[in-house]
């Protein structure tokens, strides 16, 4: 098929007259977005908290955004506006930039662990364990579970007490004030607390809690009952495992 000059001028008259061929993409959309590049001289006027440096620098940006403003009111009213092509492109993938790492989902495991001696001046005295460990057998939650072990006051072991606080001076000094008690969460000699009640939670990760015990059990053997109410605060030092993913990327192109 043979095609006139003559058609070939027409062809492109037309498509001046229409506002021509379409541009080219003007700007590129990446997915992930973009990463923040930013010049140099702008980081040294950060640096010397150069202000009037820092106001020109934003006039001149103001001055070419209404120049370019102008020039498209321009082209509107003679009909030779075509709007500039933005372009969606997915970013390479040795180009993709993790920006913030988190944990997968189902971590992270905390793990920790104390030991608590006490020491009865008339009777033997008595351990307190703790652990943080799955609430049940195979259950993939956890709990700090605290247990009263050896012979203490009263011998049925039917009431244990603990408490956790960031700080041991936001204890109490009463066995009966601390805020884990009752069959909610102690049930005789053993003590069971979710890891979402413990203060701090979810940023538990290489944090230092406090563990108050019932320290006053050892018994009297002249009257049959704790000497003195008594409270020690024993450190629970807390670290995380398990696997990080990246959470938030840009496209560092």
């Amino acid at each position: 098929m043979k095609v006139s000059a003559v058609a070939i001028l027409g062809f492109i008259a037309t498509g001046v007259v229409a506002g021509g061929p379409p541009p080219k993409c003007k700007q590129i959309i990446y997915d992930p977005p973009k990463c923040p590049h930013y010049p140099r001289d702008v980081f040294d006027i950060e640096e010397r908290d150069d202000l009037e440096e820092r106001d020109d620098l934003e006039e001149r940006d103001d001055l070419e955004e209404r120049d370019d403003l102008e020039e498209r009111d321009d082209l509107e009213e003679r009909g030779d506006y075509n709007p500039p092509k933005i372009c969606k492109e997915k970013c390479p993938s040795k180009k993709v930039k993790c920006t913030k790492y988190g944990w997968a989902k189902g971590y992270p495991k905390y793990s920790g662990s104390f030991k608590d001696s006490v020491s009865c001046k008339y009777s033997s005295g008595y351990t307190v364990t703790g652990s943080i460990q799955p609430c049940k057998r195979y259950s993939s939650s956890q709990c700090l579970v605290v247990t009263y072990n050896g012979k203490y006051w009263p011998a049925d072991h039917d009431k244990s007490y603990v408490g956790v606080y960031s700080k041991k001076s936001d204890g109490p000094s009463k066995p009966r004030q601390l805020n884990f008690v009752g069959l909610t969460y102690c049930v005789g000699n053993t003590c069971s607390i979710p890891v979402e009640k413990l203060p701090g939670y979810p940023n538990l990760c290489d944090k230092d809690l406090y563990v108050g015990v019932d320290a006053g059990r050892c018994k009297n053997p002249s009257y049959g009952r704790p000497l003195v109410p008594k409270v020690d605060f024993v450190k629970l030092e807390i670290e995380c495992t398990g696997k990080k993913v990246c959470l938030s990327s840009c496209c560092n192109i």
